[in-house]
């Protein structure tokens, strides 16, 4: 198994004080949790932009964060959260359930937003919100931040290059042993199951490599509670098929390989954060690898995206741009329907 470079800053905490920065690009934060945790690394230990302001439903949850990472304000009332013009953008790690609210407060109070996937789990949301970020000509962006990262980026000069000839299949496995191991962590909280969560990444990989109609087939499993633990999709067309495996009831590698008629390029596993993407030519023999050295697992190149975004004044982000997270949204929905019907045509 592949297994991404770690490098010892990861585990360091970076502060606002760790050195100075000049005309710094200032992010507030929402949420304390992991993801928060992570995300703060990245942007601290960027040389262009700080943390100013965090925000937690808990003070003290809030106050022991910004303790930890220097932060010079931090507030459990959004109203506080948002006056003086503390930030330049808004990053948001809270549970899936409160991203629309959360997103809504912060464009309507004219602030720029990255927000954790799914940006929110309804289409009827995501065009509300959608219409608020044009409106007020706020940044808006899904932290699908895999596709930030250099692997992508290779694989779509590869294929560009043609060096693996016209795509003809894609194959994406995704595993992990997370409902069994935590079977409460979806419960009540109307997040659904792995498609809401991991599930997402596996969903959105065709999307980049491929485009037109195609049919949609697939099966799940639900267990108790209606938490969805297992899906098996297919999109299919004349010209090229993806296959999707996506489970949570056993732990194995999780790879994404893309085969054309004269090679392939696989991620390896876990794909959506692998440091390394190969290409085979047709007989399956190694032609070229690219390894690259992650310090903060990835998540810097996120923050890079969002600052040329913000320094070149886009409202969109051309690597994740607001029409493929509705694209991936529009086909979550379609999956989630409560019926028989498990076939549709789709557009990519």
């Amino acid at each position: 198994m592949d297994v991404i470079k770690k490098i010892n800053t990861r585990f360091k905490d970076y502060t606002n004080s760790r050195r100075p920065k000049k005309n710094p690009i200032k992010w507030g934060i929402i949420g304390t949790g992991y993801m928060a945790t992570t995300f703060c690394r990245a942007i601290q230990g960027n040389e262009k932009s700080i943390v100013s302001a965090v925000y937690s439903r808990t003070n003290e949850k809030g106050k022991t964060f910004a303790k930890r990472f220097n932060i010079p304000f931090s507030t459990n009332k959004f109203q506080d959260f948002f006056d003086g013009n503390k930030f330049d953008i808004v990053y948001i790690a809270t549970p899936t359930h409160h991203h629309y609210e959360h997103v809504k407060k912060c464009l309507c109070a004219g602030f720029n937003v990255l927000c954790e996937k799914p940006l929110v789990t309804s289409l009827k949301n995501f065009d509300e919100l959608q219409e608020i970020a044009r409106k007020n000509k706020c940044f808006l962006m899904e932290g699908m931040w895999s596709k930030c990262l250099p692997t992508f980026a290779q694989a779509q000069k590869w294929i560009k290059e043609k060096r693996i000839g016209s795509i003809e299949l894609i194959r994406v496995d995704f595993y992990k042993n997370q409902i069994r191991m935590n079977p409460d962590q979806y419960i009540s909280k109307n997040d659904y199951g792995v498609l809401n969560d991991y599930g997402i990444y596996a969903l959105s990989f065709p999307q980049e490599f491929l485009s037109g109609k195609y049919i949609m087939s697939w099966n799940k499993r639900i267990i108790e509670n209606n938490i969805d633990t297992d899906w098996a999709i297919i999109l299919d067309s004349t010209e090229s098929k993806a296959f999707l495996n996506i489970s949570s009831n056993f732990k194995g590698e999780s790879r994404a390989r893309i085969y054309g008629n004269d090679g392939s390029i696989e991620f390896g596993s876990q794909f959506n954060r692998t440091n390394t993407v190969s290409l085979y030519n047709r007989q399956g023999n190694l032609l070229e690898r690219k390894t690259y050295q992650y310090i903060f697992d990835g998540f810097e190149y996120q923050v890079n995206e969002v600052h040329s975004c913000l320094q070149t004044g886009r409202l969109e982000s051309n690597l994740i741009p607001l029409k493929k997270t509705r694209q991936t949204l529009l086909i979550m929905s379609i999956l989630r329907k409560e019926n028989d019907e498990r076939r549709r045509e789709i557009q990519i």
